[in-house]
């Protein structure tokens, strides 16, 4: 029989496993999964620091995020199955954060990968330093001579991150290049 858990599932679905990560970890406390989900956000968790440092490729990272929401669904299911309808209902309702409204930039975890795929194909190693220069000038102002294309867009990422400006990346990089845009969705 289907539950509200099902919001979970689009938290999943939506590049949000962050969300879903969070719900598990409360719902699950002191139950059978709590060590499997615990484990899942440690890789979620390690899996952020790989890409905001640069260390795993897009291929990679799109794989490890593939394996733990795969477990995150498993565990969705099982919870499904084992836990009465009732819980799970006064659990979620209880979580207003679990509610479908806009999560907020701060709040929102956002699908790196396909971000900088985005930007690696839609600028040249130019049109990206000019495209910094413009709109990002803390980002231009530290490009080294002899710094790669992909360290170039590691920096642009991890300020955008850092200080909560990947809307505004996002706003700009769809309007530089709507078709590229289009092509590398889902962001978040």
């Amino acid at each position: 029989m289907p539950t509200k858990l099902h919001q979970l599932k689009t938290y999943i679905l939506e590049d949000q496993s962050s969300h879903a990560i969070k719900a598990l970890l409360e719902l699950t406390q002191g139950k059978d999964y709590e060590k499997t989900v615990i484990l899942q956000s440690a890789n979620y968790n390690r899996l952020q620091r790989e890409i905001n440092s640069g260390l795993i490729s897009a291929e990679n990272v799109r794989l490890e995020q593939a394996r733990i929401n795969h477990a995150l669904l498993y565990i969705i299911d099982k919870l499904e199955e084992e836990l009465p309808t009732a819980i799970i209902d006064k659990f979620l309702n209880k979580n207003s954060s679990l509610s479908s409204e806009e999560v907020s930039p701060k709040d929102r975890s956002y699908n790196l990968a396909n971000i900088h795929q985005l930007l690696d194909q839609s600028l040249n190693d130019s049109e990206l330093e000019t495209f910094c220069m413009l709109h990002f000038e803390k980002v231009h102002n530290d490009f080294g001579l002899g710094q790669s294309k992909n360290q170039k867009i590691n920096a642009l990422l991890g300020y955008a991150k850092r200080y909560l400006e990947m809307e505004k990346l996002l706003k700009l990089m769809q309007t530089e290049n709507p078709a590229r845009y289009d092509m590398h969705k889902p962001y978040f």
